[in-house]
């Protein structure tokens, strides 16, 4: 009986958390985002893009079997999903990642997991782009990505915890970035910046250039929505050798390359 009163409090508070939603809340961006995924949940799915890129499960790229921990496991709107945090955690212990690099902070959850799950010498670069920065890019930033950028801080996740000191925080424009001096130096790289066509390839360009001797992981998010960034990996898949083993991981949006 306590378990059914349990489920009509929960059932009324989604009947209204949905009327609002629907009506008034569709002017918010995170609102209309999770509409979309009610749509894809149900098999609506209009205008959606082409996936060229074969799909893997994750259990046929990495061992089952690798030991991981998941800090901060609850996700807001911009996250990554936490089957997809697990996929990066237990991409870049595979790897042995002593040097990883990410392009897009955020809140800094995917970075402290990454760091959590580093050697006790491994070290994590993150960059983010500041918000007073936004408008005046080197790039267009898209609206989907504008509110993730829109903060008052960058890796607020991270902040303040014990595996703090393995991260760098950076600040910059990826499209003018100076990643010099992280050629040939960085063993994973994570791309999660802007999801336009042009800032993905530029990342991914940047990327392919950090790696250590050219060896290395790279794992790009947001795969398979209508977005730039799908557009620009389906051109990478298909016209560049390099690229031609690139996999998407079932189950989620993420899509990984191994580089040797």
């Amino acid at each position: 009986m306590r378990s059914l009163l349990l489920f009509f409090l929960i059932y009324a508070y989604s009947a209204l958390a949905c009327l609002y939603m629907f009506t008034i809340g569709i002017f918010a961006p995170k609102n209309r985002a999770f509409i979309r995924r009610i749509s894809d949940y149900f098999g609506f799915k209009p205008g959606a893009p082409d996936l060229s890129i074969p799909s893997a499960s994750l259990s046929s790229i990495v061992r089952d079997d690798i030991s991981f921990q998941i800090l901060e496991a609850e996700s807001v709107d911009g996250n990554v999903t936490l089957f997809e945090l697990m996929s990066l955690v237990k991409l870049s212990i595979a790897n042995a990642s002593q040097a990883i690099f990410e392009i897009g902070t955020f809140d800094g959850r995917t970075t402290l997991n990454l760091a959590a799950n580093a050697p006790s010498d491994g070290k994590v670069f993150t960059l983010d782009l500041p918000r007073e920065n936004m408008d005046n890019a080197q790039g267009t930033i898209s609206r989907a990505d504008r509110p993730y950028i829109d903060k008052k801080t960058s890796g607020a996740r991270f902040a303040g915890t014990e595996h703090e000191h393995k991260i760098t925080q950076l600040y910059g424009d990826s499209a003018v970035f100076d990643f010099s001096i992280y050629f040939n130096n960085i063993d994973f790289v994570f791309v999660d910046g802007a999801h336009t066509y042009d800032y993905l390839m530029s990342d991914t360009d940047r990327a392919i250039r950090m790696l250590r001797s050219g060896k290395g992981v790279i794992a790009w998010h947001d795969y398979g929505r209508d977005n730039g960034a799908t557009r620009a990996l389906n051109d990478l898949f298909n016209n560049d050798a390099r690229f031609k083993n690139i996999k998407r991981i079932n189950g989620t949006s993420l899509v990984v390359g191994f580089f040797s």
